[in-house]
């Protein structure tokens, strides 16, 4: 009777870990897709040129490039990023890119090519609207980047959970000054 109990709480204890662990693995690659988000626009605004933040739903990877051009601005190459800072990524083996919403942001899609799963973060401190939900099939975590600060935002939850085009009312370009001089984007 003794090791029969003992069982019982051995076998539930496992399962409570293990659930305890999965969802460990979810927030920690949600905190990771996130702060990748916060890094790019960072880049982008320091470097002052765009920043480019890839997913690959086949791979579960994703990481951030930038161009490098020359003194006459011709593109030499693109460079991933990867410093102490931000390095490419990889969403463990039991999550995945469940889907993935971008709408570019006109100003920054004019000079540059468009691809359907690359955010791009722009000088300016704006980028492509954007909401991207991982998840393990149990659990979801959605990214919202709004498209007038570029500031990330995560939730837990699905992508119906977001409103995508709400405006962010630290923007600066959304002062009562610029509404009432016409500067909109």
């Amino acid at each position: 009777m003794v090791v029969v109990l003992i069982a019982m709480m051995a076998g539930a204890s496992g399962g409570l870990y293990l659930r305890s662990y999965q969802k460990r693995v979810a927030e920690k690659a949600a905190a990771e897709l996130l702060q990748t988000a916060l890094y790019a626009r960072i880049v982008a605004i320091e470097r002052n040129q765009p920043c480019k933040m890839y997913l690959d739903p086949e791979t579960g990877g994703f990481f951030l490039a930038i161009d490098i051009a020359d003194e006459q601005g011709i593109l030499l190459e693109e460079r991933v990023i990867n410093n102490l800072f931000c390095r490419p990524a990889q969403l463990p083996e039991s999550m995945m890119f469940e889907n993935i919403q971008i709408r570019p942001y006109r100003i920054l899609t004019e000079s540059l090519n468009y691809n359907n799963n690359v955010i791009i973060f722009a000088p300016n401190g704006t980028a492509d609207l954007a909401v991207v939900q991982i998840g393990d099939g149990f659990r979801h975590y959605t990214l919202s980047i709004s498209s007038s600060t570029a500031r990330p935002h995560l939730i837990r939850g699905t992508i119906e959970d977001v409103i995508p085009d709400t405006f962010d009312l630290d923007a600066q370009w959304l002062s009562t000054e610029n509404i009432l001089k016409g500067r909109l984007p």
